[in-house]
């Protein structure tokens, strides 16, 4: 939370947030189901805003947590959001690696997440920016956004716009952050799933995000996956 506060976006969010960490996936479902009346639980981890609370397992990993943990930051703390972003801006914090040192995290972002471009499939290149702007319903499709955000440098600015609600004359705030129209964008954007694909093995090799204890252990982990 400090980090997103620090980096991204100016935290609003009320505390305290109750977490429950079940044992494993079955437990976890079974609990959403009996204490929050979860009809078809998810995968690996829910936030329940009305309860302030999220719910996860042990296992199901650390970007789980930081997911479930970045949407009451962005439910309070952005409340201008376009509707792809509530989940595009969480699904971006679930994947990173770097280490802790002084009490302070050094976090490298902007990874793609091997399984989402999996289940996205052979369709990847055919993606179009303006479908997932105005009507996607996929948190695969709409993290592919943020991270081409980040990729081009505009992800911080993209924040700040949608903090303060500033369109700059345009229709939408990805709009305002590439100071361009979405025809214009879109380009750029078959480059960059272009890139996607032309690494997906590379990607496919990616590991779980990883926070290490030192700064020599992230190095040398960093070099072995070519980071």
């Amino acid at each position: 939370v400090e980090l997103v506060d620090q980096e991204f976006f100016r935290v609003k969010t009320r505390f305290p947030i109750q977490a429950f960490i079940l044992e494993d996936k079955a437990k976890f479902q079974a609990f959403l189901r009996a204490a929050f009346n979860v009809a078809v639980p998810p995968e690996y981890g829910m936030y329940l805003p009305k309860a302030a609370a999220f719910v996860t397992y042990d296992g199901s990993g650390l970007g789980t947590f930081t997911h479930e943990i970045a949407h009451p930051l962005v439910e309070e703390s952005l409340p201008d959001r376009p509707e792809w972003a509530m989940e595009g801006i969480p699904a971006f914090f679930e994947k990173f690696y770097g280490y802790a040192q002084d009490g302070k995290l050094h976090v490298q972002w902007g990874y793609q997440n091997p399984w989402r471009i999996e289940k996205l499939g052979s369709g990847l290149t055919q993606l179009k920016l303006i479908n997932i702007v105005y009507g996607s319903q996929d948190t695969s499709e709409k993290r592919l956004l943020t991270v081409f955000l980040h990729q081009r440098g505009k992800f911080k600015t993209f924040l700040e716009l949608v903090q303060a609600d500033k369109r700059r004359g345009f229709h939408t705030h990805l709009e305002a952050a590439f100071e361009k129209p979405l025809n214009e964008i879109e380009d750029d954007w078959r480059s960059y799933l272009q890139e996607i694909e032309s690494r997906r093995p590379q990607i496919m090799t990616l590991p779980s995000s990883q926070i290490f204890d030192t700064a020599e252990q992230y190095r040398q982990f960093a070099a072995r996956f070519g980071l």
